[in-house]
């Protein structure tokens, strides 16, 4: 998360393409000259409605462009101004991305990261947002991880991270204490998901320290269950992730860890021309550790096999993590950003006998390293088919002074930088990225981009120009490979400056459109209600059976009535920063487009698609 961590990598690039970037200059030069009452007594009835829903039982490529050469410098240029038209026919000239930031809310949550001017690297990494309807009323609720003073009070009892509940109409009220999710200590990432598919999503929440698993006991509280299951971590762990790795029907926990450090001996790093003495040490001073992997063992129970599938030698500096298949075989894939470090992309398989076996494929793949060739200080993770062929795409957000990172899904887990081919290099420079996410906010059929962004400490006294709070981003898919900056003209907001962090995506007010939630440092939570001019037509909630019921892998794939593909999601685990969504799918088609469901167990079911509707979907049904 610092300058240092990825300027040393590029200096041998800079010497040996010198060359290159002289002819880079030279082209640009050309270029520029031509241009609310919460209720303690939780919904019991809830539960067998649930359960009538589905009984779970556990029984069983377009061809990409050519990748651009290096020497073959890009000028970016604004996208077409020209009226776009959407494959359904939809006439997007007036349509609009514009959100209403929905301050009176009654959420009061403010998170303490204990920031002294020591500038220990802790301080700055801020904590997550979970999406979560614990009470099954069909309104989402709200889990926020929160920080503590360090180390005097991470020992302590008193609940850090808050629960609120919807009480309808979008508002809120603290429930932290009724509901028992009482988590302590100076927290991180939060993962939502039903891991013992019993209907109710259960919560784990990371830690600088000991993490927290808590059950869902379906009358709308919780009971810690880490020590009785052995999920814990004592390390330093960030984002997490539930999601079914084998396709045994049974979600896995996957616990991203970041690197070694000591609340009670942290590292420091002085600097006398800073104002307090000390600027934030690079991650290049600290050692790396690895992940964790817990399986789901189809009891309620958890195995960890961190040892015997390999995971335990590989060594990173982890922050988010995605798992998803990338290349529509067999297992998912896991895919996790390391902070000055070549990214992990695990590929899953089992050996001769029915072990789960990792290999670490990153640098083969392209989606280790830059285009350029040099590890990035990497933070949040996007996965979403932007140019809709058929194959999932990442976005990476990146360091200040470094941009974020598009890598386009090649097929066959194949990947390439194609950052400065879309508009999103430029704009990413002079901002430091953590949550982002792909989602659809124009109902136009194409993933647009959000990201919140937020320095990792206050520079603004070296005079360099650094911003400390940073305005977030939101960039609309112009449908041609590229992306246009809509911030601007996207509501009150984004015209303010922040330290985001956390981001989740969900329909509070049952609009299908799709609104975001917002974590920060130093501010409260942000609730952005989404007000785009062109509504979504269908959001899809999906029902696992013979897979697990949270649906986790399950690909959704909409045709139009004469035959072209006009959208493809997946129910994929993780994406963003520390944070958790809601895992309703949403879609703009027109009536008659016909939807096909393909679940982690080999199932499919083709639907017709009904206009300006909330369905559920469950397997085999």
């Amino acid at each position: 998360m610092s300058r240092e961590s990825y300027i040393l990598p590029l200096l041998p690039i800079l010497v040996v393409r010198g060359l290159r970037i002289v002819q880079l200059v030279c082209l640009c030069f050309v270029a520029l000259a031509s241009i609310t009452g919460c209720s303690s007594d939780p919904r019991s009835s809830m539960k067998p409605k649930a359960k009538e829903e589905a009984e779970h039982s556990t029984s069983t490529i377009t061809q990409s462009e050519l990748k651009s050469n290096d020497s073959d410098p890009v000028v970016e240029s604004p996208p077409s101004e020209k009226t776009s038209t959407s494959s359904a026919g939809v006439d997007l000239s007036d349509a609009t991305t514009g959100f209403a930031w929905h301050k009176d809310c009654g959420i009061d949550f403010a998170r303490e990261d204990d920031m002294r001017g020591l500038k220990r690297i802790f301080e700055s990494t801020g904590g997550g947002v979970g999406v979560i309807d614990f009470d099954l009323d069909g309104e989402l609720d709200l889990i926020f991880s929160g920080g503590c003073k360090v180390p005097e009070e991470l020992k302590s009892l008193e609940p850090t991270c808050a629960i609120y509940r919807n009480q309808g109409k979008v508002q809120f009220r603290n429930c932290t204490l009724p509901s028992r999710l009482i988590k302590a200590g100076f927290c991180q990432g939060i993962a939502v998901g039903d891991y013992d598919n019993d209907g109710f999503d259960d919560v784990y929440i990371t830690a600088l320290g000991s993490n927290g698993l808590f059950h869902n006991q379906g009358d709308g509280t919780f009971v810690e269950l880490t020590q009785e299951l052995g999920v814990d971590d004592p390390r330093w762990s960030t984002s997490c992730a539930f999601a079914d790795v084998n396709l045994d029907g049974c979600l896995d926990l996957y616990v991203v860890n970041y690197l070694a450090d000591s609340p009670y001996d942290p590292l420091l790093c002085k600097n006398e021309k800073s104002p307090t003495g000390y600027e934030q040490c690079p991650p290049s001073k600290y050692e790396g550790v690895s992940d964790r992997l817990f399986l789901g063992d189809g009891t309620g129970g958890f195995g960890d096999i961190t040892e015997t599938c390999g995971l335990s030698n590989k060594l990173g500096k982890g922050l988010g993590v995605v798992i998803c298949n990338f290349d529509q075989q067999g297992f998912p894939e896991i895919y996790v950003s390391n902070d000055g470090e070549a990214n992990f992309l695990f590929k899953l398989s089992e050996d001769a006998s029915g072990r789960l076996v990792l290999d670490e494929i990153g640098m083969e793949s392209g989606a280790a390293l830059s285009g350029s060739g040099y590890a990035q200080a990497s933070m949040g993770i996007a996965a979403g088919d932007y140019d809709r062929d058929g194959l999932i795409d990442l976005h990476i957000t990146n360091f200040y002074d470094d941009s974020n990172t598009l890598y386009r899904n090649l097929g066959n887990l194949q990947f390439d930088d194609i950052t400065r081919h879309t508009g999103l290099a430029g704009p990413s420079k002079k901002v430091l990225g953590w949550g982002t996410v792909f989602a659809d906010f124009d109902a136009d059929g194409w993933d647009d981009l959000f990201i919140a962004n937020g320095h990792v400490e206050d520079r603004t006294w070296n005079g360099r120009g650094e911003p400390f709070e940073m305005q977030p981003q939101l960039f609309r898919n112009s449908h041609n490979g590229k992306f246009s900056d809509e911030t601007l003209k996207s509501g009150e907001y984004f015209q303010q400056h922040w330290l985001g962090r956390g981001v989740a995506l969900a329909d509070f007010d049952h609009d299908r459109r799709v609104d975001l939630v917002v974590s920060h440092q130093k501010s409260r939570p942000a609730i952005l209600l989404n007000q785009s001019t062109v509504q979504h037509v269908m959001s899809l909630q999906l029902v696992g059976t013979s897979s697990n019921r949270n649906g986790l892998g399950t690909r959704v794939e909409v045709q139009s009535v004469d035959g072209p593909k006009l959208a493809i999601q997946e129910a994929m685990a993780g994406t963003s920063f520390h944070s958790s969504s809601e895992r309703r799918q949403f879609f703009a088609p027109k009536s008659g487009a016909k939807l096909t469901v393909t679940w982690p167990s080999g199932s499919s079911q083709v639907l017709e698609i009904t206009e300006n509707s909330e369905q559920t979907v469950v397997e085999g049904k």
